[in-house]
């Protein structure tokens, strides 16, 4: 190219437009894989949202995916804006929440409910994560509601 020979230009034009093409198949294939990410994360929502009462290895679910954790923890934090065990914790104190509300049952079989094996650790979850024990959460509520009526 630099002695200029006979059709160099020519010869410069179509490397450019291989560059270019090469340029956009990257960019097709980031969108492609971009698509396939945010499908994958909420297939694992779904997923969460469905079995957030049971035990779930996020490094089990990522083996089951051939995905490497780290990968799988660092994408779903990009789309749902929190870790997966910040996300199964929180549908966990919304439902425990929703539990303490609405119905009777005792502490322990709500823990239970929700995907805690031991009632003690439920507290401390929920006191962390609520800023009250369950117990106090539940006197809280009734007492808001008596007043109301």
């Amino acid at each position: 190219m630099q002695l200029c020979r006979y059709g160099y230009e020519d010869y410069i034009a179509s490397l450019f437009n291989d560059i270019l093409l090469l340029v956009d198949r990257q960019q097709h294939e980031q969108k492609k894989a971009t698509g396939n990410v945010q499908e994958q994360i909420e297939r694992a929502a779904a997923y969460f949202n469905q079995n957030y009462n049971t035990k779930i290895s996020i490094d089990d679910y990522a083996e089951a995916l051939h995905i490497s954790t780290n990968w799988f923890i660092h994408n779903f934090k990009q789309y749902a804006g929190m870790s997966p065990a910040q996300y199964i914790l929180s549908l966990r104190m919304v439902n425990a929440q929703s539990l303490l509300e609405r119905t009777t049952y005792n502490i322990k079989e709500i823990s239970e409910i929700v995907g805690y094996e031991n009632p003690l650790y439920f507290s401390r979850v929920c006191k962390k994560e609520i800023g009250k024990s369950p117990a106090q959460y539940r006197k809280e509520r009734v007492e808001a509601e008596e007043v109301e009526k």
